[in-house]
């Protein structure tokens, strides 16, 4: 019977494969909080533009500001509209790394069940063959204790 530890580098790989999808997961997890934040920041600017066209409007009316504010404002609400759409694409490459996390957890999983089987099936085989020296040695030790038994002669 072969060791069981042949398989252990078939389980330290798959182990090496889940942590490497698990880090490409989490980067991508800080990618989409990231661009999550930015759309926060952006949306704040823009209201906070909004507010100050509103209160540009109460003082003095200079037509030529208000409209630089409005322009500045949709030029913002561009840019959070393209932040949108980044979230969700880095959002659904989230979703295929956490699928492709899964997978690779699957196999590490397999893998540590074949090497739990083929280290329990090998504990089996080495008690096997302690019992079978223990009881090859506990025969010659009976044998050797015996009396020698009688002949059909000495009757």
């Amino acid at each position: 019977m072969h060791h069981p530890n042949r398989y252990r580098v078939l389980l330290r790989i798959r182990k090496q494969e889940e942590d490497i999808k698990a880090q490409a997961l989490a980067r991508s997890r800080q990618a989409v909080q990231q661009s999550e934040r930015e759309r926060t920041s952006l949306e704040l600017t823009r209201q906070a533009a909004l507010e100050h066209a509103g209160q540009s409007l109460l003082s003095e009316f200079d037509a030529a500001e208000v409209r630089s504010y409005y322009q500045y404002e949709r030029h913002l609400a561009a840019l959070r509209d393209q932040k949108d759409a980044d979230i969700r694409a880095l959002q659904a490459d989230e979703a295929e790394k956490r699928s492709v996390l899964e997978g690779a957890t699957k196999a590490r999983q397999i893998a540590e069940k074949l090497h739990q089987r083929r280290r329990d099936s090998y504990q089996r085989y080495l008690h096997r063959e302690a019992q079978k020296q223990l009881d090859e040695t506990a025969t010659m030790y009976a044998a050797r204790d015996l009396p020698n038994a009688p002949t059909g002669d000495e009757q």
